[in-house]
């Protein structure tokens, strides 16, 4: 099982639910997605994590949706604004995987009652030119269908 991503970590992202081969298929770099989710995965630091890193590794059309809402941002004025108001205020645990040949993240929000980290939804990303052109925020989905686990403990 892959190990549970937090900011600071040393992150070993890989694709593919059987043997999860080294990103390097994918033409975003590996220290490039370092720096596009590194500074979302937890709250970081009293000043709060660093949203122009996000930002920075989006297309500047980008897309953000989160199935089955019907809301949905475009642009990176828009999606800065959404991860501010919301998911950045929260803790989060990510682990890495792949849904239908793309980069995919199983996130876990922390849940006090539970002490620990729940599933979250399915982050898929669309890349385009070494940009993130979309994510793709599945809410319910069953993350151990991609091989991932129910929770993550602290």
């Amino acid at each position: 099982m892959p190990e549970a991503i937090a900011l600071g970590d040393v992150l070993h992202l890989r694709t593919g639910i059987g043997d999860r081969d080294e990103l390097t298929a994918c033409p975003l770099a590996a220290d490039q997605l370092r720096g596009l989710l590194a500074p979302r995965l937890s709250r970081g630091a009293a000043a709060g994590p660093d949203v122009d890193a996000v930002v920075a590794m989006l297309a500047d059309d980008a897309r953000y949706s989160m199935p089955p809402l019907p809301a949905w941002y475009r642009g990176k004025d828009e999606i800065r604004a959404f991860l501010l108001r919301d998911p950045l205020q929260r803790r989060w645990r990510f682990l890495p995987t792949s849904a239908n040949g793309q980069v995919a993240f199983g996130t876990y929000l922390w849940d006090d009652a539970a002490a620990a980290y729940i599933p979250g939804g399915l982050d898929v990303l669309t890349l385009r030119d070494g940009r993130v052109a979309e994510i793709a925020a599945f809410l319910n989905a069953d993350l151990t269908r991609f091989g991932l686990p129910e929770r993550v403990d602290p």
